[in-house]
């Protein structure tokens, strides 16, 4: 079955690839990140998709000590992250989902990963978004991310699958982009639940030792990894690390 599943995931992104070829021939658009004709994302811009960056975080919070990002959160970078989140630029899937599988194999990441066994399960966790950003966008965009972070660590020699352990409870609460960062991380505690998923996870794979690796877009004060964790060792789901596109 897995062997089956990543055969479809192969055959989605070929399929995407000639839908965006085919695109570009009919409708020209300009670069992400600068807007050059007739690319989805030029090579000038990708390279700025590859300044890794890490920052240490609480081992209490992630046992590796460190969370890694592609990129700092500046320039064509966040214009690409915009593009791609807010305005609705699936073209740019494959691009952030290569910049994410390319992070992984950076020397400095490898290393962190290293630090695990081959024997241990890795399971993948996208960061929630909240229902409102989910039908605005028309789906959960960090999905992506994490199927590529997965689909990585298995070329590498681990078990690991992407599975939505977490979910964002339905709330009129107040936006969370325009908070500070502690009480956008009680906020966000009150919000999150495990999802059926990590429920059936639980309770057929007690006893499997595994990790969680996290992925979002964007790492800006450490908030939303934090209220994430917090959630998910409570429920029994180590955190070794965070990864995501850019980081603040």
């Amino acid at each position: 079955m897995e062997s089956l599943w990543h055969t479809i995931e192969e055959l989605v992104d070929a399929q995407r690839r000639v839908i965006t070829a085919f695109g570009l021939l009919l409708f020209p658009r300009g670069c992400a990140g600068c807007g050059k004709p007739d690319e989805v994302v030029c090579p000038q811009c990708y390279r700025q998709l590859t300044q890794w960056q890490q920052q240490s975080i609480d081992t209490r919070i992630c046992s590796s000590g460190v969370v890694c990002s592609c990129a700092r959160y500046q320039g064509a970078v966040r214009h690409m992250i915009l593009s791609w989140k807010d305005k609705g630029d699936w073209q740019c899937d494959r691009v952030f989902a290569q910049s994410m599988r390319s992070l992984i194999t950076h020397a400095d990441i490898t290393t962190v990963f290293n630090q695990l066994p081959k024997t241990i399960t890795i399971l993948v966790v996208p960061v929630p978004s909240s229902h409102a950003s989910r039908r605005k966008r028309g789906r959960w965009h960090t999905v992506v991310l994490a199927r590529a972070v997965a689909q990585q660590c298995r070329t590498q020699g681990w078990n690991a699958q992407s599975v939505a352990l977490l979910s964002m409870r339905l709330t009129a609460a107040k936006s969370l982009t325009l908070s500070r960062g502690t009480s956008r991380s009680t906020r966000l505690a009150g919000r999150l639940k495990l999802t059926r998923k990590a429920v059936r996870y639980r309770n057929t794979h007690g006893n499997t030792p595994l990790c969680v690796i996290l992925v979002d877009d964007i790492i800006t004060t450490g908030a939303t990894i934090r209220a994430c964790s917090t959630q998910l060792q409570e429920a029994g789901f180590p955190v070794f690390t965070a990864l995501s596109i850019a980081m603040v």
